[in-house]
């Protein structure tokens, strides 16, 4: 960024056009100018280490954002007019002032960036305004008024957009992004600001971009990528001695030992980083320190002294300002009081958390928040309010899937790129070879044509052949359009029929209620196979459950891959009877033989929901859909009741189809009220599983 400096300081009259007369005139001019110079110069001329001041504001900002505010207030008066320098102060200031709360004098500092219209620097000027107003709208919790505020900033980037100010945007929309639970554009701009950072070699930058990228890639499953980069983040904070930077890498390690079930390893990064925020006097992440080392011994079963570390660090978070930090103490306190038996104080505390999170828009966090939730009162034996949270869990993430999120975990499975881009190429070269065969069957219709129009003296013969190419063409095409359609209705890992299958035969079953059986099977504490033994572990799991699942239907009865770990059965034209049985088959089917996994025989149970439709005794018509809310409430039952069972609503008393929905969203109730009838079956050794 250049040192120079503009100043205005008044026209001058327009000394071309005067002759002879004016040139007195002229050099009173300049000895004017002259003298001005000379008196203003001291006050005015630009500090030639301003700009490095700021950048070290803007970085000691980081760890202490009041301080550097207050710091940068001194440094407005060395700058002058409409300088490069008090552009990038205003900026600076006005993003330190949102952070520490200051937002009535941040977004002040916003407006006044619209007075550089006209100027040479107005398209800068009004990034950095959006900039600075979008901070504000993200410490106020409003994350879309931000990310639409952060996607306008961008589209005005330019190549002449100085590079600080390009990387402040993409930081600043990757974390929006990160937080609204958007997954792919949240990599993307992480990306594009990590390649950024290195460009222009600074380190707090490099680390902020690798630490964030790094959680994205732990969101998105792929954990060894995410250690990757957080050991390069630890490199480059250990070279450059800078503790706020130390605290962010160790922060991050601390979550990805988390997530690899490494507790001795969780706590001791947790407790540098605790040492690292002290030393960087950072009070928001000494408080948000505090809050994960809660999460520690949380998971370590110490109940009493995570409640003693969230109860010490929200005084200090509220004291901040700082949500992030306030969400994790109230959450990790209301879980412990939960564990505690201490149900009514628990579930107020976390509930108090979801609704910052729910005020701030962050969706990912409010899906883990009500998983957990729901965890810890199937523990505490609250089945009814684990049924809750886990519909809200089911909700929130399907919410997240409607925004193809789905698609983007699978995206970012390494191990399937290979594999993606040699089907999308043979697809490609597929549709080519359709596409031809379309332009050659219309060239030979046209030719056939073209034959009959001219003449009607070619052989019989010749016609029937041409006609016979044209047919053959058909078949070809007809067939391809069929093998297209068959491979985007399977699954890649399993060979299952996925949801787009199921759809499809539904929508040409026709759109009357749905008649048959549904089970809905989910595979019990599947993310500890994930965690303890990797992904190609859970892989291997996921096929030789679908193989175990095949093997107990029979060839009629249509077996899809729900998403996930989940599995749905449909089958047609079965009794109550046969229907109980089949479930419990299934049950041994998964829980009978142990699964062989790199040497290991793993255990594996699943809980699963069923109903057959219609239900007696109203007959009330369903659709497909209606009927997989119901069954997976029932699966939902069967998971918080000890998983490794199954529920099966045989009778179920509603008029209408709210009714239904009303007795799927509390159905352990529906139960003892005598609106549903429900049956239970146990898997093998199901309470010893349960125990």
């Amino acid at each position: 960024m250049s040192h120079g400096f503009a100043s205005t300081i008044g026209s001058l009259s327009p000394w071309e056009r005067v002759g002879v007369r004016a040139a007195r005139r002229r050099l009173m001019g300049l000895l004017c100018v002259a003298c001005m110079l000379f008196f203003i110069t001291p006050a005015t001329a630009a500090d030639p280490d301003l700009h490095a001041q700021i950048l070290t504001l803007e970085r000691n900002g980081r760890a202490q954002p009041q301080v550097a505010a207050a710091e940068s207030q001194l440094l407005l008066a060395r700058t002058i007019g409409l300088s490069t320098e008090r552009l990038e102060l205003l900026t600076v200031r006005g993003l330190l002032l949102a952070s520490s709360r200051q937002v009535d004098e941040a977004r002040r500092i916003a407006r006044s960036l619209g007075d550089w219209a006209g100027t040479t620097h107005a398209a800068d000027a009004a990034i950095a305004a959006l900039l600075v107003r979008a901070r504000v709208e993200t410490e106020d919790g409003n994350m879309q008024d931000a990310d639409a505020l952060l996607d306008d900033a961008r589209k005005r980037l330019v190549h002449s957009t100085p590079p600080r100010t390009r990387l402040r945007v993409m930081a600043a929309h990757a974390w929006v992004k990160k937080e609204s639970g958007q997954l792919e554009p949240a990599m993307r701009l992480f990306q594009d600001g990590l390649a950024l950072a290195d460009e222009l070699a600074a380190p707090e930058w490099q680390v902020d971009m690798r630490c964030g990228l790094a959680r994205v890639y732990l969101q998105a499953g792929q954990l060894e990528r995410a250690r990757r980069l957080n050991n390069e983040a630890m490199a480059i904070a250990t070279r450059s001695a800078d503790d706020f930077s130390l605290y962010r890498v160790y922060g991050t390690e601390g979550i990805l030992l988390d997530a690899a079930n490494d507790r001795a390893g969780m706590r001791h990064a947790f407790e540098r980083a605790l040492a690292h925020a002290r030393l960087a006097n950072a009070g928001s992440a000494e408080s948000l320190t505090l809050s994960n080392l809660s999460d520690v011994f949380l998971k370590n079963g110490d109940f009493k002294t995570a409640i003693t570390m969230a109860e010490q660090a929200l005084p200090l978070t509220r004291k901040l300002g700082d949500r992030d930090g306030e969400t994790v103490a109230l959450f990790n306190a209301g879980v412990a009081h939960i564990a505690l038996r201490e149900l009514e104080l628990g579930k107020r505390l976390v509930a108090e958390s979801i609704a910052i999170d729910e005020k701030r828009g962050s969706l990912s966090s409010m899906s883990i928040s009500y998983n957990e939730l729901g965890q810890y009162l199937e523990r505490a034996g609250d089945a009814a309010g684990a049924v809750q949270a886990y519909h809200r869990h089911r909700a929130l993430s399907d919410d997240i899937v409607q925004r193809d999120q789905q698609k983007v975990l699978v995206e970012l499975q390494e191990r399937f790129e290979a594999e993606r881009r040699t089907k999308d190429l043979a697809l490609l070269n597929r549709e080519n070879d359709i596409k031809s065969e379309q332009l050659h069957r219309q060239a030979l219709q046209q030719d056939l044509w073209w034959l009959l129009a001219g003449s009607f003296t070619l052989s019989l013969g010749a016609l029937i052949w041409l006609h016979s190419r044209v047919r053959g063409t058909n078949r070809l095409l007809v067939a391809s359009n069929l093998a297209l359609s068959v491979q985007s209705e399977r699954d890649p890992l399993t060979g299952l029929a996925n949801r787009r299958h199921f759809h499809a035969a539904v929508t040409q079953a026709g759109a009357g209620p749905f008649e048959g059986t549904l089970f809905l099977i989910d595979i019990d504490f599947f993310k500890r196979v994930n965690d303890s033994h990797g992904h190609a572990a859970g892989d291997a799991v996921l096929i030789e459950v679908a193989q175990r699942l095949s093997a107990a239907l029979r060839e009629q009865d249509l077996l899809v891959r729900w998403g996930g770990e989940e599995f749905l059965v449909v089958v047609r034209g079965s009794n109550a009877a046969q229907v109980d049985v089949l479930a419990m088959r299934l049950l041994h089917a998964l829980a009978g033989v142990p699964v062989p996994v790199q040497g290991r025989a793993l255990t594996i149970t699943a809980s699963i929901g069923y109903s057959s439709f219609p239900l007696p005794p109203d007959a009330q018509a369903v659709s497909a859909e209606r009927a997989i809310r119901l069954v997976d409430s029932a699966l939902y039952l069967a998971k918080a009741h000890g998983r490794n069972r199954a529920y099966g609503v045989r009778q179920l008393h509603a008029r209408d189809g709210r009714a239904i929905d009303r007795v799927a969203g509390e159905l352990e109730a529906a139960s003892k009220d005598g609106r549903v009838a429900l049956t239970l079956l146990c898997g093998p050794d199901a309470l010893k599983v349960a125990a």
